[in-house]
């Protein structure tokens, strides 16, 4: 079970890595922008100083506009950062504890049900007095084998 949620938590950090790069890649924000056009001129000294304010005021507003979306962006490459260094950190993490969980299986795996390719050297045969067989229990009066059950003495 540990396994599953270390895969789970490698994969939510790959995705937070993803998540950090789209806002990076995207934090280049230009939408709100505004222009005025500062070549009509009026007849009257009241219009043409009416005008001007006019021009003056949409261009504080298309600074500021500016200004703000600067400001977004600079927002969207910190929140893009922040998830790619803690997506880096938990996918690394959950590599790390991935690892662990790997080994510990391969230590607690249980032994391998073949015999072994090489024969061990070979018990010295029992005394005839009676040996007692390890696998069953029966008593045998000599030989290298259980009479009972075959078993090796």
């Amino acid at each position: 079970m540990k396994k599953v949620f270390t895969i789970i938590t490698i994969v939510i950090g790959a995705i937070a890595i993803i998540c950090g790069i789209i806002c990076l890649a995207s934090s280049d924000i230009n939408a709100y922008t505004s222009s005025a056009d500062t070549s009509i001129s009026f007849g009257a000294d009241y219009y043409t100083e009416s005008y001007k304010a006019m021009a003056k005021a949409a261009n504080n507003a298309a600074d500021a506009a500016e200004a703000v979306a600067d400001f977004g962006a600079a927002m969207l490459s910190a929140f893009g950062m922040f998830f790619f260094l803690s997506g880096a950190l938990v996918t690394l993490k959950g590599v790390k504890e991935l690892l662990v969980v790997l080994a510990d299986e391969k230590a607690n795996a249980p032994a391998p049900a073949f015999a072994p390719a090489y024969a061990p050297e070979a018990a010295p045969a029992p005394e005839a007095a009676g040996v007692f067989c390890g696998n069953c229990g029966a008593k045998n009066e000599g030989g290298e084998f259980c009479a009972n059950c075959g078993n090796k003495l």
